[in-house]
């Protein structure tokens, strides 16, 4: 099997900022993109930023296969909540649209670079797969007097794995490292600072894969696993319940440091698992996949009208299809699903397969799809879901169908 990565910056312009409330970037935005050939080429693009819209995927893996002479191509996104949006046209002025042009090709830039030199650079590569235990990642789902709601260090299950699948070449030169880990990347996510405005940052994600990429000499792909209920053990912005109501705060420019120092934590453990890391089979690259019908219901759009609620306000509004895709390299596979899922569910979709990692934002996203006791205590992922209760049972029965059909 062959391989080839590469890392390239995403060059916001001057005058870029500042949009969509960030006043200043604290960091560089990067895309990274590793092709894989064996008896096929395919290509994987990671991009950070928080999502990507399904017309910028689309036009992202046009450009990768073109770039990289692939036959198909795959797009994630680290889901750092501190970075520009592609907003709708709609939503948007005259110089908001035009921002939107220069953010698209800016990252268009970055991925088409990125993947040219990656498939330059292929080698014959071996593959190798370790884990690690990291404790940054907290469960975010805490009970209130009034309710369920967002905050860190709840009583709920924690994936505490941090997965690395390397790439070297048969001289024993690092190719590239496949990260996964389930955290949302959101430190700094809303946080104002001092001197006013949000920052643009990759956040945990971004800082963690630049540190491992110093260590290693070659480009880290972030994939981001079942963060749904997952949160940093710490943040800029926290909610306390004051005199029956929700109070927001911030901790400003303290927060940089603190998030800088959880993702030099996730860094040694990243390390650790490279260092852990064993042979396993690199005969086969394969794409299994799948579409399932799962229940949806209505969702609130304007999420400062969500709350701590003890009332149920679902309401089932028919079906929805959802796409499921295995990407096998060799003994590992990767589970990849647009939603955001919630631990557990990812859990129950890899329990019998060790080497299996669930992917979220794969390809796109389509918000959060909780298990069914969140929508029982009314979780904030079950009430900003676009799904009804059951939908993430169902996805765990496709998904854990076609790791059964193994090739």
């Amino acid at each position: 099997m062959r391989f080839g990565a590469a890392t390239r910056k995403i060059i916001l312009p001057d005058g870029f900022l500042p949009t969509e409330g960030f006043a200043r970037q604290i960091d560089e935005l990067h895309v990274r993109a590793l092709v894989l050939e064996k008896e096929r080429r395919l290509a994987l693009l990671v991009v950070e930023l928080t999502s990507l819209p399904p017309e910028e995927i689309k036009a992202l893996k046009a450009i990768a296969c073109a770039a990289s002479g692939a036959e198909r191509a795959f797009v994630c996104a680290t889901h750092t909540f501190s970075a520009p949006h592609f907003m709708p046209d709609h939503q948007l002025d005259e110089a908001g649209r035009a921002k939107k042009e220069q953010l698209r090709e800016a990252v268009q830039n970055a991925a088409r670079e990125a993947a040219r030199v990656a498939a330059q650079g292929m080698k014959e590569a071996r593959l190798t797969f370790g884990e690690a235990r990291c404790a940054v990642n907290t469960a975010r789902d805490v009970e209130t007097p009034l309710g369920w709601w967002i905050d860190k260090n709840g009583g709920g299950l924690v994936d505490h794995r941090m997965t690395a699948i390397g790439f070297t070449d048969e001289a024993g030169t690092r190719i590239a490292t496949l990260l996964h880990y389930p955290i949302q990347s959101s430190v700094l996510d809303g946080s104002q600072l001092g001197e006013g405005g949000k920052a643009v940052s990759g956040d945990l994600a971004g800082w963690m894969a630049a540190e491992v990429e110093k260590r290693t000499n070659a480009p880290a792909l972030f994939l981001i696993g079942a963060a749904g209920d997952q949160a940093p053990r710490e943040k800029a912005v926290g909610f306390i319940v004051e005199n029956g109501e929700l109070r927001r705060t911030d901790r400003q420019d303290d927060a940089i440091e603190v998030g800088r120092r959880l993702a030099k934590e996730m860094a040694q453990a990243a390390l650790e698992a490279i260092a852990s890391e064993q042979p396993i089979k690199a005969d086969t690259l394969a794409i299994t996949e799948t579409e399932v019908v799962v229940p949806a219901k209505k969702m609130e759009r304007d999420l400062h009208k969500l709350h701590p609620t003890r009332i149920a306000p679902y309401e089932a509004y028919g079906e929805r299809m959802q796409p499921v895709c295995v990407l096998t390299l060799g003994e590992a596979q990767l589970v990849g699903v647009l939603p955001e899922l919630n631990c557990v569910t990812a859990k129950a979709i890899t329990q019998d397969h060790p080497l299996a990692r669930v992917v979220t934002l794969f390809d796109g996203g389509a918000k959060y799809m909780a298990d069914a006791d969140s929508y029982d205590r009314i979780t904030y992922e079950a009430m900003n879901s676009p799904f009804g209760k059951g939908a993430a049972e169902r996805l765990t029965e496709a998904a854990r169908s076609l790791l059964e059909k193994r090739i």
